[in-house]
């Protein structure tokens, strides 16, 4: 994995136990499909990425990009930083295009975090467990604030002097 791809929180990502260690990976289908966000790791030594598209998990070993930060906070001017929903400044958040769906980590828990897709506009964010073939879906129901109190979505953060 690239040392300069953007791994959530900068470290591995909590599975119980254990640590998985993952990348913001991008995918655009095509034919006019907007790109969707998921997440990429190494595997027999070469990438694979996992995404939902349609209501079913793809998984794919190309055709994908991984989201890379070359440089400094300092010669680009800006910082990715992970915010946490109800926390975030809307004009910061990191969105694939005018469908507005930003990379997202679920954090369940405080043992469990998922890298997937988040649907800004619905409110909504896709991500498959570990070892899973199977979409789960996170939002605001009734109550309960998932989204807005549990995900946590990539922002740029913008650097005047230092970061």
């Amino acid at each position: 994995m690239p040392k300069e791809a953007i791994r959530p929180f900068e470290r591995p990502l909590r599975d119980g136990t254990m640590t998985i260690d993952v990348a913001v990976a991008l995918w655009i289908p095509g034919g006019g499909v907007p790109a969707i966000w998921g997440r990429a790791w190494e595997e027999n030594g070469g990438m694979k990425a996992v995404f939902i598209f349609g209501n079913a998990v793809k998984v794919l070993n190309r055709g994908f990009r991984l989201l890379i930060y070359n440089g400094s906070p300092d010669s680009n001017g800006f910082k990715f930083m992970w915010m946490r929903v109800k926390d975030v400044d809307h004009g910061t958040i990191l969105f694939s295009g005018t469908n507005m769906h930003t990379p997202a980590v679920f954090s369940e828990d405080g043992q469990y975090e998922f890298l997937g897709d988040a649907d800004w506009q619905k409110r909504r964010m896709e991500f498959v467990k570990y070892g899973s073939d199977e979409p789960h879906t996170v939002g605001n129901y009734g109550g309960k604030r998932y989204f807005d109190d549990d995900v946590y979505v990539l922002t740029k953060q913008r650097c005047n002097c230092q970061c």
